[in-house]
């Protein structure tokens, strides 16, 4: 699994810019809010949705959760759009993300995030 180093990066800016930056997929397209934007505010509370994962809880792919050590698993799909992100204290597991949304991207819109402060596309 590719991590990034997000170190100083807001989790929520990091969904947002990462969803922003990718289209739906599959059945996925077929949703109302597919081809909205998502705003740094929805992330943070699609983020504070998230609930913990006991030590004693097997991991259930597809699902969002917090993870026993204070990672959190975005989960596979968000409004259509599949992320499947595992954010750490300074890193984030973007290799599904890239495999489904093209080789490098994520890498690329973290370095805009830093650079521009920008989540959505130019």
């Amino acid at each position: 699994m590719a991590k990034l180093n997000v170190e100083g990066l807001d989790w929520a800016a990091m969904l947002a810019a990462l969803f922003n930056h990718t289209g739906p997929l599959g059945m996925g397209a077929h949703g109302s809010l597919v081809h909205t934007k998502l705003s740094v505010q929805e992330a943070q509370r699609s983020l504070d949705a998230v609930e913990p994962r006991a030590f004693t809880d097997l991991p259930v792919p597809g699902r969002a959760y917090i993870e026993p050590g204070g990672g959190v698993r975005r989960g596979r799909y968000l409004r259509g759009h599949s992320l499947d992100l595992v954010f750490g204290k300074d890193t984030v597991e973007v290799g599904q993300y890239d495999r489904d949304n093209g080789a490098g991207l994520a890498e690329k819109v973290l370095a805009r995030l830093r650079e521009t402060g920008e989540v959505a596309p130019a």
